[in-house]
């Protein structure tokens, strides 16, 4: 990851593998940009331990009807990124946010996303990009896709077991109008195998 920073020409950046806190091996780097903006990034990886897997069932004890060992990962990832900026300030129209990350950081960047927009960050000023996203939390579909969301993007194969989890455990595939189920926020795009 550090190398991929260095060739896109990053030179402040940080890398976290030690799965301490909060349990997801992420990167995150900033550079100027020639319109006086700072582009930060945020890439965090999937599942790779015994301990991250644990953390991917932990659905029970939900926080604001969120799964909470995603949420668990994406506050600590948030914590992370102010300490990294140097600010609690994310909604400076400075900083143009990137975020991408693939099964369980995709759930981290997803949920880190939403927590941005909504505490104040422009939707223009922040795109997350999520490869196989787990569901994240139960809401309903005006809340998942509602407008300010609108820059955040879950690619996932409708193949992949993990994209569904953890509806297809724990729903009947039932879906009644109004009606909250687990969902990821933004907008989903979905492939086939064919």
């Amino acid at each position: 990851m550090k190398q991929s920073f260095i060739n896109m020409g990053f030179t402040d950046y940080v890398t976290d593998y030690t799965l301490l806190d909060p349990w997801l091996a992420y990167g995150i780097a900033k550079k100027d940009l020639e319109d006086g903006s700072t582009l930060v990034l945020i890439v965090a990886r999937g599942t790779d331990s015994g301990r991250e897997f644990i953390s991917n069932l932990n659905v029970h004890g939900l926080t604001n009807n969120r799964h909470k060992g995603f949420s668990d990962a994406a506050n600590s990832l948030q914590n992370s990124l102010a300490d990294f900026l140097g600010t609690n300030n994310f909604n400076d129209t400075k900083f143009k946010y990137v975020l991408t990350g693939h099964s369980r950081g995709a759930a981290a960047t997803n949920l880190l996303a939403a927590n941005l927009i909504d505490s104040g960050v422009q939707t223009n000023n922040i795109v997350a990009y999520n490869f196989a996203c787990p569901d994240v939390e139960k809401m309903i579909d005006d809340k998942a896709e509602a407008l300010q969301y609108s820059s955040i993007f879950n690619i996932g194969n409708c193949n992949d077991f993990v994209t569904w989890v953890p509806s297809i455990v724990f729903e009947d595939g039932n879906r009644s109008d109004g009606e909250a189920y687990w969902n990821k926020y933004g907008k989903s795009y979905w492939y086939s195998e064919n």
